[in-house]
């Protein structure tokens, strides 16, 4: 064991000055102590392990002494294992009528069954709320203090998220005993009134004493998710292959996958069976068999937006400065096959009037600009300044979202718009409308966003 004069000697002999090296030992001295006698104690209860309040209730006081430091909460831990074990058989039954007792109710049919053991198991049950005072009150005397996360509560069966419900409230209210319950409060609330549970709606207010709504994920940061969870999945590519890789899982990724990832369990979703399936499916899609099937999906799917993107990607692709980049995915004749057919779905789109209907215009205008048809896609976005409604679309598909850390906001991106649009004309002809009486409220709020953009945007 190195003492601690020795330890600053050893931080001074590294190269810190004497104030350093204290501060080190300190830093090191508290680090120690807490990884010998953590304050916080945190473990994540799984209830779809286990089926029946018996079950979980027994598997909950197990870990809970499993968890529980040696030396400092051996109280606490005979407690909890005395708990556990009085779990089984017919001895759990009087607790759960306790639990029914102190109030959180049990529905349907059980509620007789608990009442008619009342009486034959109050001996016992008296024994159980000893046991269970006796934990209370080693905890109590303890720094320590257990943080139990569940999730997925929402996702169990009615009866199953009851059960979880009940550990909370009755058996595991515990001093210094902290639960931390994820689930989606819109379907808890759909749950509780409906058979068999017929609660009230204000059934959680008496177990959650605090909510924190998590806001969902806005959907730019869902595809940056997946990628880094996929990245640690795909085996690592040597740098012939690389690009290669990179071309095809680009491709599935943007048809198959984006447009159906919404919150962050689908991500893990597929992440888990991308982990499984991948090593089989290795080296499997053919030249012939891939152009076939982009020929297929770039003709007849949905979703233009994305096709246009991910064809625009495939193959020479003009940049701003008027420069190419070839591909290494399909030849020449096979991208110009590809690119004719989304511009002709474009191009339909634009003389019908629909385009500004698709779910990301600016997606399709930029594809159309980038495969070689920058003039033409440039005389289309200049004829609909003229009209008010067309005028106010396009103003609204240019902004995007930039993160801060002094919080996000939209912006329009000058460097890459002024080579599509006419920006001083378009900013005129907002101002115009933001000041326009003729115009509805809605209208004149759409303009100023965009002149708000506009400001923030940048060359």
């Amino acid at each position: 064991m190195v003492r601690r004069p020795e330890r600053v000697r050893a931080f001074a002999a590294a190269g810190l000055s004497a104030a350093d090296a204290e501060l080190a030992e300190q830093y090191f001295f508290l680090r120690s102590e807490l990884a010998e006698r953590p304050r916080t104690i945190v473990f994540r209860f799984n209830p779809w392990w286990f089926s029946g309040q018996d079950n979980l209730t027994r598997a909950f006081f197990d870990e809970l002494a499993t968890l529980l430091p040696e030396a400092d909460g051996r109280r606490a831990r005979d407690a909890a294992r005395a708990l556990a074990r009085r779990y089984s058989g017919a001895g759990a039954t009087a607790l759960k009528a306790a639990a029914s007792v102190s109030g959180v109710p049990f529905v349907g049919p059980v509620i007789g069954f608990f009442a008619r053991l009342v009486a034959s198991w109050a001996g016992e049950m008296e024994s159980l709320a000893s046991i269970k005072n006796k934990l209370a009150k080693a905890l109590a005397s303890r720094k320590h203090k257990v943080v139990v996360i569940i999730d997925d509560v929402d996702r169990l069966l009615p009866q199953e998220a009851l059960q979880i419900f009940t550990l909370v409230k009755s058996v595991g209210d515990l001093p210094n005993v902290l639960y931390l319950l994820a689930y989606d409060q819109q379907l808890i609330n759909e749950m509780l009134p409906r058979p068999p549970l017929n609660l009230r709606s204000d059934f959680l207010e008496k177990i959650v004493q605090y909510e924190a709504p998590v806001p969902m994920r806005e959907p730019e940061v869902l595809p940056t998710m997946l990628l880094n969870l996929v990245n640690r999945i795909f085996p690592e590519q040597s740098d012939s292959t690389e690009e290669e890789f990179s071309r095809r899982f680009g491709i599935a990724f943007h048809f198959g996958v984006r447009p159906y990832i919404r919150q962050p369990r689908e991500i893990a979703r597929l992440a888990n069976a991308l982990s499984v399936a991948l090593p089989a499916l290795a080296g499997q899609v053919e030249p012939s068999r891939r152009f076939n099937a982009l020929a297929s999906i770039a003709e007849h799917s949905s979703g233009l937006p994305l096709i246009a993107q991910f064809v625009r990607s495939l193959g020479p692709d003009r940049s701003s400065q008027g420069g190419h980049e070839k591909s290494s995915l399909l030849t020449e004749q096979e991208f110009g096959t590809l690119r004719d057919i989304v511009l002709k779905r474009i191009r339909k789109l634009a003389n019908d009037g629909l385009l500004w209907s698709v779910s990301d215009p600016a997606a399709v205008l930029w594809s159309w600009w980038a495969m070689g048809e920058n003039d033409e896609a440039k005389m289309w976005v200049a004829s609909q300044i003229d009209d008010v409604d067309n005028a106010l679309h396009l103003m609204a598909s240019m902004p995007t979202l930039v993160r801060s850390s002094s919080g996000n906001y939209r912006a329009v991106q000058k460097t890459g718009w002024q080579y599509m649009v006419d920006l001083d004309a378009l900013t005129a002809k907002a101002s115009a409308f933001a000041a326009n009486g003729l115009l509805s409220e809605n209208q004149k709020a759409a303009a100023r966003e965009f002149l708000r953009a506009m400001e923030k945007g940048r060359y």
